[in-house]
């Protein structure tokens, strides 16, 4: 608690309560006029909570200050060498309090008004300034970056030999339409999952975790929210979205169906890289469904022309669906991180 008298001019810490979070030690402390959240991180941790700092003000910078929703607001942050706050070299963060209470995608059943606005949010998002974001120095990736980093994706997954040849033809096509890959690069969030949001109860009011924060494809957020949400809540959640967004995107839909299957081939290097016989046979059979369920119905190949953006077959939505349900269950097996969440301006 002394930590944030040190660290905040004119603050005077009078009372604190522990937080309950499995990211490490945070605690509520307040000296009557302010309250402020003091978060610690080990070494491997202060890269996210460093990240996110920067994602805070980077995001204040480009977002309308009218707007339904909060994000991260780091107030001060410091890494202190071994000995002067623990054993161990660690970060701590101050920031402000996260408004709302943390949701779970049940949320989006019970009360559907919750779509609108996660639309709403990303929408704002998509349609900010990415000039800071570049000249902060974090991540853009053009649209023929996003498209070249995807065929490196195919090659490594074809080199194998275990991913079904239809497959491959299927992703083939998605990528050499050139309809598909005409698209604005837009500020991302990044790592977009349900512990990101908080809600009023009936609303988004807060998007946090923004250590990810970069620019590029709008599909990479948009599939992220298509594992969260039904088919059904997902179409909606399109709908609102396209229509809040500043610019027109054909071959949107296309991306993010891609996406969304190709997270499988992630899945697959991944345990190949591991050498684990047990999880590569996992995946080979995830493939192997996944091409069933993809396959052409009634002789009519799902891809469009050439000149068109392919548009997702009759099977795309139980596609997503096992592509969701079976990813989750491989990635437990599989190594993964999340990120430290500080609140807004």
């Amino acid at each position: 608690m002394a930590i944030s008298t040190v660290m905040l001019d004119g603050f005077k810490a009078k009372r604190w309560k522990r937080l309950d979070d499995e990211r490490g030690p945070r605690l509520l402390v307040s000296d009557d006029d302010r309250t402020v959240v003091v978060a610690a991180f080990d070494q491997a941790a202060a890269i996210d909570a460093e990240a996110e700092k920067l994602a805070s003000a980077v995001l204040r910078s480009i977002l309308p200050t009218e707007r339904s929703f909060a994000v991260p607001r780091v107030i001060e942050s410091r890494t202190f060498r071994p000995g002067q706050f623990s054993d161990d070299e660690c970060c701590i963060a101050i920031s402000q309090p996260l408004e709302g209470a943390p949701m779970s995608t049940e949320d989006f059943r019970t009360a559907p008004s919750h779509v609108d606005s996660l639309a709403e949010c990303l929408a704002v998002l998509h349609s900010a300034e990415t000039g800071p974001i570049a000249d902060a120095g974090l991540v853009v990736h053009e649209s023929q970056e996003v498209r070249g980093l995807l065929w490196d994706l195919l090659d490594r997954g074809a080199a194998t030999g275990q991913v079904p040849p239809e497959l491959l033809e299927r992703w083939e096509t998605v990528l050499e339409t050139p309809a598909v890959w005409h698209f604005l690069p837009v500020p991302l969030h990044g790592d977009l999952t349900i512990d990101a949001l908080r809600t009023n109860g009936k609303s988004i009011v807060t998007v946090a975790d923004f250590s990810s924060l970069r620019v590029g494809d709008p599909a990479v957020d948009l599939e992220a929210v298509s594992h969260l949400l039904d088919p059904e809540e997902f179409d909606r959640f399109l709908r609102v979205y396209a229509e809040r967004v500043r610019h027109d995107d054909a071959g949107l839909r296309s991306r993010i169906d891609l996406r969304s299957e190709m997270a499988v081939l992630e899945l697959l290097l991944t345990a190949v890289d591991s050498g684990e016989k047990a999880q590569i046979k996992e995946v080979e059979v995830m493939l192997a469904d996944l091409a069933a369920l993809t396959a052409p119905q009634g002789g009519n190949d799902a891809a469009a022309d050439s000149e068109a953006a392919p548009q997702p077959d009759a099977s795309q939505e139980e596609t997503s669906q096992a592509v969701d349900k079976d990813s989750d269950a491989a990635a437990d097996e599989a190594a993964s991180g999340n990120t430290a969440a500080v609140d807004d301006p």
